[in-house]
């Protein structure tokens, strides 16, 4: 089984986040995404059976493995303060399933409110 590599992200309560991937094969060329989709959703906890809250996705340019995962303002403001757990999940045209990367994501306070 191939190790799935880590990536800490940190959020901004009451900030919008996005956070743009570009996807490249094992031979370092750009991956064609047509046809693809991603999932992303933050945990408590990994074994945690429900998620927190799950990340809108969007290809920006599929054909050179180009994509994003985003929470609105509105969505960081109503969580917690604290370490969540995330991964990214690419679910291949053809139904195959491969997880990408996982990390932790840490949710930071906000100071400035309105």
């Amino acid at each position: 089984m191939a190790r799935v590599p880590k990536r800490k992200i940190r959020i901004r309560r009451g900030d919008t986040y996005t956070h743009s991937v570009t996807e490249y094969e094992d031979d370092g060329t750009l991956s064609d995404l047509t046809g693809s989709t991603f999932l992303v959703q933050l945990r408590t906890d990994p074994d945690a059976s429900t998620y927190v809250i799950q990340f809108t996705t969007a290809l920006t340019d599929a054909a050179n493995g180009e994509w994003e995962f985003t929470l609105t303002s509105t969505q960081t403001a109503g969580l917690d303060v604290g370490v969540y757990f995330y991964d990214v999940q690419r679910t291949y045209a053809d139904g195959t399933v491969h997880t990408r990367f996982e990390g932790e994501a840490v949710v930071e306070a906000d100071i400035s409110r309105a």
